[in-house]
């Protein structure tokens, strides 16, 4: 005669608590996936399970997910099933989770991998040059653009944008920028180049020239767009009327003899 002896309680098994990705940036939604198996060898009957954040902070915007399932089958059939939560990252600094299986009274919990939270990359123009400080119709110019990331998490893609001329002078063709674009990792900068000649206004003999600029990439964590809030402006030059000269030669005499002496006025 053989008798199959049951335990008194399910034996539940929180296989896995997974949070990814490994990096986010400050309000990204992170996955928290917790995978739950039977290993006694009746049903877990009434099988409840749940998240809670135990290092950082995070609010929970669903799940788990699937919220009704099948009850936990015998160890035959060795079901297990994964469950779901999705969390907005809400501080900078480590996040980690633990999760729990429970059934008829008894519980089984489990711990997550921690995950880093950093500050979004955060773009601004730091400083904004036209060179020379005057310059003539016709003259070559640069303007210097620089670019810094004040956030923690890397920012792709990053380059000058949105460029307005002001003042009075005619409109420059700008070549640039030089570099086109970079990654900016949190904490540096990068200058930018771009070139012009200074055309002439349409009236008067002097003009005033300026620009006003931004800069945008993309959170290498989220994708989101990160892009500077307000213009920054350059300092602003004054564009002169090219110099027009002109020469006039004219002999003191209008006839010598040979060896004779003559003066040539201009």
């Amino acid at each position: 005669l053989s008798i199959s002896v049951e335990p008194l309680y399910k034996v539940l098994n929180v296989l896995s608590l997974i949070a990814s990705p490994s990096v986010v940036s400050q309000g990204q939604l992170v996955t928290l996936v917790q995978t739950v198996r039977n290993d006694g060898v009746v049903d877990a009957l009434a099988t409840t399970v749940g998240a809670s954040v135990i290092t950082g902070a995070a609010v929970l915007q669903s799940g788990p997910l699937p919220s009704a399932f099948a009850s936990y089958l015998t160890y035959g059939a060795s079901l297990q099933q994964a469950f779901t939560y999705i969390y907005a990252a809400n501080t900078v600094g480590s996040l980690a989770f633990t999760a729990f299986a429970q059934a008829e009274g008894q519980t089984y919990t489990g711990t997550s991998n921690s995950i880093m939270v950093q500050a979004p990359s955060q773009l601004s123009v730091t400083a904004f040059t036209l060179a020379p400080g005057s310059l003539s119709d016709g003259q070559v110019f640069t303007l210097s653009v620089t670019v810094s990331n004040g956030g923690q998490a890397t920012a792709l893609g990053v380059a000058p944008s949105n460029i307005v001329r002001s003042g009075t002078s005619g409109a420059p063709v700008l070549s640039g920028p030089t570099p086109s674009s970079v990654t900016l990792a949190g904490g540096s900068q990068q200058v930018f180049i771009y070139t012009g000649t200074a055309v002439s206004g349409s009236a008067g003999t002097q003009w005033s020239l300026g620009y006003q600029i931004k800069a945008s990439g993309t959170d290498s964590n989220s994708g989101a767009l990160t892009t500077t809030a307000n213009f920054f402006a350059s300092n602003t030059v004054t564009v002169y009327k090219r110099a027009s000269l002109g020469a006039q030669l004219s002999l003191s005499r209008s006839q010598v003899n040979v060896g004779q002496t003559f003066q040539v006025l201009m």
